[in-house]
């Protein structure tokens, strides 16, 4: 399980074309008598996933090894890395994420409290449907930077994060380019974060301007994580004691930077790459799919 991140979509360089197909997927188990009478259903999920067909219409590039870090090169690098649809990564979809169009946070319910109930799930609900979040987006000031090895592989300290929240680190500069999106951690305190490129490419010279992930509220008053509740990688919020939500208290949350969703490709082909003109390319079909912990 990797936590490397989707390559972000650049204007002018690389980008995709409407429509974005996005389905829900469950799984259901159907048993069927001869006489098709008294049809048994068992579903198996109790939370949806979805399947992402995406039109990658123009990636700028060469179609060779040589060096460079074109979106050719990016976007082919990365589903090398994955080996297909052998790994997962995180990808952060630009129209669902948890912010809405005025870039404020969306808050969603997820139950109320009776007194004695310590878990609660990040779930939101659209009219019926429920969706699982998990991948809480964190950005994180810096504290310390050390890199180790040729790869890019760098550690840091990062004080009062949970287990399952995702780090995104800002003021990361290559050639003058924002590097936020590419670097990625889950974990406590430390964090080990790689990269296929260089460590003088990659290294953080700045930190970010905000720092915060999940916030949970309980009747619109917000909690302190790992006082008043922790969070796990599963999307569980447990309440601590002396904090637990009481009879009729409405518990909710958001993400103030957002969230991703954990997806793998559906394929370990990418049989639509072709090369439209030269150096300009295209992936017709982009299939993959989110999946839970």
């Amino acid at each position: 399980m990797s936590n490397q991140a989707f390559p972000v979509f650049q204007m002018g360089q690389w980008d995709y074309s409407w429509p974005i197909k996005r389905t829900p997927r469950y799984k259901t188990i159907l048993q069927e008598p001869a006489n098709m009478i008294g049809c048994v259903h068992i579903s198996l999920t109790p939370f949806t996933t979805w399947e992402y067909d995406i039109n990658l219409s123009f990636l700028k590039g060469y179609g060779n090894y040589a060096g460079g870090n074109s979106p050719y090169q990016t976007v082919i690098g990365f589903y090398g890395q994955m080996r297909g649809s052998f790994d997962t990564w995180l990808f952060l979809d630009p129209f669902d994420n948890g912010i809405d169009s005025d870039g404020n946070a969306i808050t969603y319910d997820v139950g109320v409290g009776d007194g004695s109930n310590t878990l609660f799930q990040t779930l939101r609900s659209m009219n019926g449907l429920v969706d699982l979040i998990q991948n809480i987006s964190v950005a994180v000031q810096i504290t310390a930077v050390q890199a180790v090895g040729s790869k890019g592989v760098y550690s840091f300290i990062g004080g009062g994060l949970a287990v399952g929240q995702v780090i995104t680190i800002t003021g990361c500069t290559s050639g003058g380019n924002n590097r936020t999106s590419e670097i990625l951690a889950v974990g406590l305190n430390t964090f080990t974060i790689s990269n296929s490129a260089a460590v003088t490419e990659r290294e953080p010279s700045g930190a970010s301007a905000s720092v915060g992930g999940l916030n949970v509220y309980v009747n619109d008053v917000v909690q302190t994580i790992n006082t008043a509740y922790t969070y796990d990688q599963y999307g569980t919020i447990t309440f601590q004691s002396g904090y637990i939500p009481a009879a009729d208290a409405v518990v909710s949350w958001n993400a103030p930077n957002g969230f991703w969703f954990r997806c793998h490709f559906a394929e370990d082909a990418l049989t639509s790459l072709q090369n439209d003109l030269f150096s300009i390319w295209s992936v017709k079909s982009l299939k993959f799919t989110t999946e839970l912990l």
